[in-house]
């Protein structure tokens, strides 16, 4: 059935049979409102405006005589009311007086609490001078008497002193001796309690400064103080006392004015008669009783009249409500222009000035009376009105929308998919055709604008409803602006393989010899042996022979350094670790000297003929870098988390393979981070090295070379294949580092605002797409809700069939357009639901870099063992529910008139549809949240040759035929060996790996390879790797990709899976090395002997 489908939608026959219905049925739909003449009798007729009584009372007003016209606009009583009851405001007079009392009074005892609480300070501060005195005082005293002890003990320490020499010497005695000791002692320990008494008026005295008092009879002045609190918590109550009334006062004051302005109402019915009207009559004459709604006057609306044409029946069916026409008057060679503002029976009527019924106006107005002339005839003409444009002629041409045919309703949207469907029969790569495909979809666009500006906007809502309304416009222009910028580049895509071949013809004519040399670059941090050996054996691998592969590691492992020595590698660490990767590179530029520079990550592995494809292109001096796109063996988190291995390409294919190709031919491609190639002259040109003012670096070089007049060049063929995020941890670790460095370039002088870039260069590198598409996302999801719950719309005037002739081909037409010049790379489906699921994370880190540009850490993506699979996103994940069961309550609520919030509830139904798919967004990226752990810790590679398997002891080896291999292991279809038995495998080109065999089985063996470094194990890698194969490139119909991903919704497992369990790996050696300059040069013989391993295939083997 599927294949079926795919035939049928790529059949050019069926393809233009429906394009061709669908053009024929929309101009079909137009074709009766083109030039039209019919004719016949005509009235001149005029509105009537009545006015009733809004109160009950006695007719004052004595009128002209019907018949009598206004010239001049007149106010006039007309009503006077009988009674009037004033109860209500004598009750809100009352209340107010009370109010104002309590008021009154509470003013009055905050102004005695303030009077007794200065009392009460001025008494504390009089006691604490008094106690300030007395202990100043007493202090004196102390110290005074403290002098005289302390004279005292000195005179005595000298007699003590003096006594014990003479008693030494016989001339005294013992016991004068002793007895003068103990006058000594004494005085000293008189001094000491003299001397702790100073001191402890010394103390007093500091608090008592502090408005502290120890002394008891001071104690009075801290009472003072705790009354002075009582009295201010007490002020503080009043206060709320006095504010409470004023507030409920200044509540009054404007019931009171309400009531006022009620009575003023209920007293007397004062009208303005209008100018340029015409009294029709007085049903109620003066002095007559009339209760509330009784009519008492007619006017005739003489400004805006209109005219009853009396037609034949067979013409009815050329004039419709809203269509555009010309009348002329027997009599008279004017013609005035006016629409149909309504069709009954035999009879249009039409009015001069009128609106399109629909978009504004009443219609009661237009309604009865007799004719105020009349006239014998008048022609009637529906032909387009002169000197007008065409988009404003279409418009005017059409009939009110809600009241027109169904046919004339679908037709823009017929024209759309006509135009979408026979587009690619005239060859999308020609400029031409893609340059018609642009002009459809602006023109389309431009209609809807055209609506969306002059009919959508609440003008005369409140504040808040217009407010919310221009933002959602905001939002809306904003991502048309950068969808604007995405279909300029769309417009000139470019195809350099041409270029590269004729390049490559002119290296190989050249000798290989006078090949210029190259460094390669890997930059790495902490990424795990699985990774970079891949990278590492796959540069050594490449068809060049003056190469020098370099390993710059800002990690300084010792395993690393050991193991580029082992395979010829040059290995380069620096003493520090500025400026992250930028910092890693430019050190790694200050020891290498080749005039061209390729750079890698740790986890893209180049293929054998890169340098080939791309070195051509530095014959033009112009040329500053090559960039090939990045391509990955492995499936991202959009692929791995719905199931979509098989059915989705990554969601990186649209970027690389349509737009960088776009921008290609702008001159404004960029430098991608990895798989480019760089003139040294380029970067001695800025410097000597990358600019380190961004986290994103890469394109932050482009720009700067694009100042210095160097172009980068991009060459869409995958000649490296990478690692994408393998955990949703890691997806947002790269997304994260993306979108601030995006950000942080608009705040550079080398940045897109920064002198010295064309107009071009400037659009195509503001990074506002970043922003621009997650608010108009997440806009798109709240805006639903906003109705649903607060009865305030985004957008107002909007009918189903308004939206169908002006939303629905403008989404079509932008969506459709994109897919047909993106090369088949473009989803819109899966790009809504990975948009919305990373705009949750990214929105804020792309706000919070606009507050704060600069201070951001450079954060490197795990890969390999570093990025751990499974787990969930927990906070997205409650987002998209919360989101997706307020949507269906929202919509449950509304569906029922009981509940129903929004007061239009002709819009409920297209507000349905919108969040109908904002559930199954929601749901999707919800599904999304649950990260699904890789099943192998290798990436497979279909694998169909044969396979020679040695049994230990064997003489004979079994042949089997192979299904899929990795690094780490291959299956095979055949049978003839053991579960648990070693073998040793013999693959062409490739040599002998020793395994055992993990499975057998049904026919099928899976046979995992023995762990550890040997040549066969790099062989592999290197054909593996270096060859072209690859897993997870897919060139999909997008009517099947977004049948995968609806069939999805059907299927949801929103379980936490389990990480299978992985076999133990031996951890590398963590000894680091010393931080300084380390410059091992590469072994070029080991190098070339890599590659020549590579080249070699099964001769080497047999070696």
């Amino acid at each position: 059935m599927a294949s079926r489908v795919e035939m049928l939608m790529r059949s050019n026959r069926l393809r233009v049979a429906v394009a061709v219905s669908m053009a024929a049925l929309g101009l079909w739909a137009f074709a009766p409102y083109v030039t039209s003449e019919v004719g016949g009798e005509a009235h001149v007729n005029a509105p009537i405006i009545r006015m009733a009584s809004p109160i009950a009372g006695i007719v004052a007003a004595d009128l002209p005589p019907p018949g009598t016209a206004l010239a001049t606009a007149r106010t006039v009583r007309l009503v006077t009311a009988r009674s009037i009851d004033s109860g209500p405001l004598a009750a809100l007079h009352g209340e107010a007086a009370a109010l104002a009392a309590a008021r009154d009074l509470a003013r009055r005892q905050i102004i005695e609490l303030d009077s007794a609480s200065q009392r009460l300070a001025g008494r504390s501060a009089r006691f604490g001078r008094a106690a300030a005195a007395r202990l100043a005082a007493a202090g004196t005293a102390a110290r005074e008497a403290l002098a005289g002890c302390e004279a005292e003990a000195a005179e005595a320490v000298l007699q003590r002193d003096r006594i014990e020499t003479l008693a030494q010497q016989r001339f005294a005695t013992f016991t004068q001796r002793d007895r003068l000791r103990a006058v000594a002692a004494a005085t000293a320990r008189r001094c000491a309690a003299l001397a702790s008494q100073a001191d402890a008026l010394g103390i007093e005295t500091r608090a008592a400064g502090q408005g502290l008092y120890l002394a008891g009879a001071a104690m009075d002045a801290p009472y003072g103080d705790q009354q002075r609190d009582r009295l201010l918590l007490r002020r503080q109550e009043l206060e709320i006392v006095l504010a409470n009334a004023e507030a409920r006062l200044a509540v009054l004051a404007g019931q009171i004015s309400a009531e006022q302005a009620r009575l003023a109402r209920a007293a007397a019915f004062d009208a303005v008669l209008p100018a340029g009207t015409v009294i029709w009559s007085q049903p109620a004459p003066k002095g007559t009783t009339v209760a509330p709604g009784a009519s008492l006057i007619e006017l005739a609306d003489c400004r805006r009249r209109y005219v009853e044409v009396a037609l034949p029946e067979r013409r009815m069916e050329a004039i419709l409500p809203g269509e555009r026409v010309e009348v002329r008057l027997i009599g008279s060679d004017a013609w005035i222009e006016g629409r149909v503002a309504s069709a009954v029976g035999a009879a249009a009527r039409w009015r001069h000035g009128g609106r399109q019924p629909g978009q504004g106006g009443s219609r009661a107005h237009r309604a009865g009376g007799a004719a105020a002339a009349r006239q014998p005839g008048a022609a009637l003409r529906c032909r387009p009105p002169r000197r007008r444009a065409l988009p404003a002629l279409v418009g005017a041409m059409l009939p009110a929308l809600d009241t027109a045919p169904a046919l004339l309703v679908a037709a823009p949207l017929l024209l759309t998919l006509a135009g979408l469907l026979i587009a690619p029969l005239f060859d999308l790569a020609r400029p031409a055709t893609r340059a018609v495909v642009v002009t459809g979809v602006a023109l389309v666009v431009l209609s809807y604008l055209r609506w969306r500006l002059g009919v959508t906007i609440p003008w005369d809502a409140p504040w808040p409803a217009l407010g919310f309304a221009l933002f959602c416009l905001g939002v809306e222009l904003f991502g048309l602006f950068d969808a604007a910028i995405l279909y300029a580049a769309l417009l000139k895509r470019t195809d350099r393989s041409g270029e590269a071949d004729a390049g490559e013809a002119r290296m190989a004519a050249r000798p290989r010899s006078e090949w210029p040399a190259v460094d390669l670059i890997i930059a790495t941090y902490n990424e795990p042996p699985e990774v970079l050996e891949k990278t590492i054996l796959g540069a050594l691998a490449l068809d060049w022979p003056n190469l020098n592969v370099w390993v710059a590691d800002d990690g300084r492992r010792a395993w690393l350094r050991d193991f580029c020595i082992s395979k010829g590698a040059g290995y380069i660490t620096r003493p520090d670790n500025l400026h992250a990767k930028a910092g890693n590179i430019n050190h790694a530029l200050t020891v290498t000297e080749a005039p061209f520079v390729a750079v890698f990550d740790a986890d893209f592995v180049p293929q054998r003929s890169f340098l080939k494809r791309t070195m051509g292109f530095f014959d033009d001096p112009a040329i500053g870098i090559v960039q090939v796109p990045h391509s990955f063996y492995n499936h991202d988190p959009l692929q791995q988390n719905l199931a979509l291995r098989d059915a989705l390409p990554d969601d990186q294919r649209f970027f690389f393979e349509a737009i960088m190709p776009g921008r290609d031919g702008w001159d404004a491609a960029f430098c991608c981070g990895s798989n480019s190639i760089t003139r040294r002259e380029a970067l001695e040109a800025i410097g000597g090295g990358l600019p380190a003012g961004s986290i994103t670096e890469d394109m932050l070089l482009s720009l700067a070379l694009l100042q210095k007049g160097y172009v980068t060049r991009y060459l869409n063929e995958p000649l490296a294949f990478g690692l994408a995020p393998e955990s949703l941890d890691a997806f947002f670790v790269q997304r994260a580092r993306w979108a601030q460095g995006a950000m942080q370039i608009l705040f550079l002088k080398m940045g897109p605002l920064g002198p010295g870039h064309a107009l071009r260069h400037r659009l195509f590198f503001l990074p506002t797409a970043w922003l621009s598409q997650s608010l108009l996302l997440l806009t798109s999801l709240i805006a639903p809700l906003v109705f649903l719950f607060l009865d305030v719309p985004p957008l107002v005037g909007v009918t189903p069939e308004s939206a169908l002739f002006h939303l629905v081909p403008m989404v079509v037409a932008q969506v459709g357009g994109i897919a047909l010049l993106g090369g088949g790379r473009y989803y819109p489906i899966a790009a809504q639901v990975l948009g919305t699921f990373q705009s949750f994370r990214l929105l804020p880190v792309i706000l919070k870099t606009l507050v704060k540009p600069h201070g951001h850490a450079f954060k490197v993506t795990p890969k390999g063992s570093d990025a751990a699979g499974g787990g969930w996103q927990r906070g997205i994940f409650l987002a998209c529910t919360g989101l997706m069961l307020a949507t269906l309550a929202g919509l449950v609520i509304n569906a029922i008139p009981d509940t129903r919030i929004v007061a239009q509830g002709a819009l409920v139904p297209m507000v349905a549809f919108w969040c109908g798919i904002n559930v199954i967004v929601l749901f999707l990226a919800a599904m999304l949240c649950f990260g699904r752990p890789a099943l192998r810790a290798e990436e497979r590679f279909a694998f169909d040759e044969p396979v020679a398997v040695w049994r230990r002891g064997a003489r004979e080896a079994v042949i089997a035929r192979g299904i899929d291999i990795s690094v780490s292991g291959i299956a095979l279809s055949g049978e003839g060996v053991m579960r648990g038995e070693p073998v040793r495998v013999r693959l062409k080109g490739v040599g002998s790996l020793d395994g055992i065999v993990a499975r057998c089985h049904g026919g099928r063996i899976g046979i995992a390879f023995a762990a550890g470094d040997s040549p066969a194990r790099d062989r592999l890698i290197v054909r593996l790797f270096t060859g072209g194969m690859n897993s997870a490139i897919l060139n999909v119909p997008l009517w099947q990709a977004t049948r995968a991903l609806l069939q999805r919704i059907l299927t949801a497992d929103l379980s936490l899976p389990a990480s299978p369990a992985a076999p133990a790996a031996t951890a590398p050696d963590d000894t680091r090395l010393e931080k300084r300059t380390l410059v091992l040069p590469p072994a070029r013989s080991v190098g070339i002997a890599t590659a020549a391993m590579a080249r070699g295939g099964g001769q080497t083997v047999a070696a």
